[in-house]
């Protein structure tokens, strides 16, 4: 957290949320790293309540949420100007890892062969599943097979989970669990194919 008291600062911020293009409300993760929330409340030039994550605006006024793009990268402002705060190491590490993934995910790098950070390529992993991007499971399927990461191997499970389909059965039942919990994660995708492939919505 950190208060925001620049005029100049402040105007930018107005300034990147008008005539923004809107869009439909997104599903955000509720752990980890989950953008930067914006208070107002107390400007009456301002909208109670600003939240930026994943390429989207939500303004919230009147107690009410309109959702926008970000066309003028306001998170990326606000990314540059966290670097500038005395936040734990923890909170520097994970705004980190999700700048970095979001760059992996622009430039199209193959996540299974990536030198970026674990926690990077876990992020990104995640970022596939919240914004729906079926073109991750070419990386997720890679991963799941040959990382020697639990954590990487759960994320990249849960994605082959949400979009694979029957003929990712066999490779989710030979991972080896290596006692690191990813049998749970299997289970669950094997679970959602299959349910799937039986029609079965929820």
């Amino acid at each position: 957290v950190w208060q925001i008291s620049d005029p100049q600062e402040i105007s930018t911020i107005k300034t990147m949320i008008r005539n923004l293009p809107q869009t439909n409300e997104p599903e955000f993760w509720g752990l980890g790293f989950s953008g930067f929330k914006i208070n107002g409340v107390n400007r009456s030039d301002m909208p109670s309540e600003i939240r930026v994550f994943l390429g989207i605006i939500c303004i919230r006024r009147n107690n009410e949420n309109d959702y926008f793009l970000d066309a003028n990268n306001l998170e990326q402002t606000l990314i540059d100007a966290s670097k500038k705060q005395a936040f734990p190491g923890n909170v520097h590490m994970a705004i980190a890892e999700y700048e970095e993934a979001v760059m992996l995910l622009s430039n199209n790098v193959d996540l299974a062969i990536s030198s970026a950070s674990e926690g990077a390529i876990d992020t990104a992993l995640r970022i596939c599943r919240v914004k729906g991007k079926p073109e991750g499971l070419t990386f997720a399927r890679s991963i799941a097979r040959t990382s020697k990461s639990d954590r990487l191997r759960k994320s990249a499970v849960a994605l082959i989970g949400q979009f694979g389909d029957d003929s990712d059965l066999q490779l989710l039942n030979s991972i080896d669990n290596n006692g690191g919990g990813v049998n749970a994660s299997v289970d669950r995708a094997v679970g959602k194919i299959q349910e799937r492939s039986k029609g079965v919505t929820h």
